[in-house]
């Protein structure tokens, strides 16, 4: 499957958050879609051809990915989730029940990857004191502190994706 057509603004979705993995994705997107503006998180990891990306780029307000399954896309808000790698490193680690040696290569490749990117860029130790900040940025809607206090107490976590075997081809070829 070939994604290249996504980098024509028409496609895209209004705002990003990205960062290495295990940096609060998924609660960007549970969080965002909480207030009304819904919000995919690595919805390209089932597409299995272009009208399905399409499809998704039509259908959400904004895409909450890590940096592994980011396709850039001019002229949209974008917002960078900043996590120590060796942080990074440590829960993928756990997660995957691998030797934490084994998950530095694709941190780094990741952090090249990051490096490239214009957006508001916020470390993840600061994403609660910062969070009217990233909402503001990205939406319209009004922030609401009470709901947003709230929800900085929700621990969203995604163990495991599974990935058709297109999209996982396209990662390893842009990664």
């Amino acid at each position: 499957m070939n994604l290249d057509f996504l980098n024509q603004e028409k496609y895209a979705a209004d705002f990003w958050i990205t960062g290495l993995p295990r940096s609060r994705t998924a609660w960007f997107a549970a969080y965002f879609s909480a207030t009304g503006n819904i919000t995919a998180h690595e919805p390209y990891a089932k597409c299995q051809t272009n009208n399905d990306v399409l499809y998704i780029q039509h259908k959400y307000t904004g895409i909450s990915d890590s940096i592994l399954l980011y396709v850039p896309v001019a002229g949209r808000k974008m917002v960078i989730i900043e996590r120590d790698p060796d942080d990074v490193a440590k829960s993928l680690a756990h997660l995957f029940d691998t030797p934490i040696e084994n998950t530095y290569p694709m941190i780094h490749r990741a952090q090249e990857q990051m490096a490239g990117l214009d957006g508001l860029r916020v470390k993840y130790k600061d994403i609660n004191d910062r969070l009217q900040e990233i909402h503001e940025y990205c939406v319209d809607t009004p922030y609401d502190p009470d709901f947003a206090g709230m929800f900085m107490n929700f621990n969203i976590t995604i163990k495991q994706l599974e990935y058709t075997p297109e999209f996982r081809d396209f990662v390893e070829r842009t990664i």
